[in-house]
């Protein structure tokens, strides 16, 4: 059982990294307009999940290493955020290996692992502020921005919360634990987990109320410029996009 408990710690310590905005200096996508570069990727999210054509996922990968590359990603940075969440599906899909659809299981994990890549492209090249500048500037409704800041603000919490509870956990066992030893313990954390979560996010809220927030959040952002960046990245959104239907 010890690999459950182990399983949730790494699940824990991979989403506190994955939620996070750490921006990546560089060059390229770093440079591109939010209000430019979030329907792009998107687009190319929603290509990579929306079909099992070998040749459009290989055209896909291309763009993916070409972006990786002028954008100067660091590769220890981006597998950190990639690997569980293909990993995952390959366990899930593994039963498939029995009905000899091994093909599949492949092609099925190749199209999460474009998809969540060209998501952790936007996060690590792109600011949270500038999230919201481009939300709003799409006319998205104030409501939704806010349960998005919010959001935001407070799942790097709650998994952070949740990682110290397991690392916790584990430095007091001195004994392998039953079955039975095992749910009831872990039910207990469960439930400590919430009730801390819960107080943190509360006492977060508290002090951001008392610097001034009004359920609102404030950015400043300039008006839309198309540069150089801009530009390439245009056309390379384009043309990619134009061949995979052509494909």
């Amino acid at each position: 059982m010890e690999i459950l408990e182990k399983t949730a710690k790494e699940a824990a310590s991979f989403f506190q990294n994955f939620f996070s905005y750490e921006i990546v200096d560089g060059k390229f996508l770093q440079n591109v307009d939010v209000r430019i570069k979030m329907p792009g990727l998107f687009a190319f999210v929603i290509a990579a999940v929306s079909t099992f054509n070998p040749q459009k996922l290989i055209l896909l990968f291309f763009v993916l290493a070409v972006l990786i590359s002028v954008s100067r990603i660091p590769l220890r940075v981006y597998t950190e955020r990639v690997w569980m969440i293909p990993a995952f599906s390959i366990v899930v899909l593994s039963p498939y290996i029995f009905a000899g659809n091994f093909g599949y299981i492949l092609t099925f994990s190749f199209r999460v692992f474009l998809a969540v890549s060209f998501l952790t492209l936007f996060m690590i090249s792109t600011r949270f502020k500038d999230v919201i500048t481009a939300l709003r500037f799409f006319r998205v409704p104030e409501i939704l921005i806010t349960v998005i800041s919010t959001t935001y603000h407070n799942i790097h919490l709650m998994f952070s919360e949740l990682y110290r509870i397991l690392i916790a956990r584990e430095s007091r066992k001195i004994k392998n634990e039953s079955f039975s030893q095992m749910w009831h313990n872990g039910g207990r954390s469960v439930g400590y987990f919430f009730t801390r979560a819960y107080e943190k996010a509360e006492r977060v809220h508290l002090a951001t109320v008392a610097r001034g927030y009004n359920d609102k959040t404030k950015v400043y952002s300039e008006g839309l410029r198309i540069r150089i960046p801009d530009v390439a990245f245009i056309l390379l959104t384009a043309s990619t996009l134009i061949t995979y239907l052509w494909i």
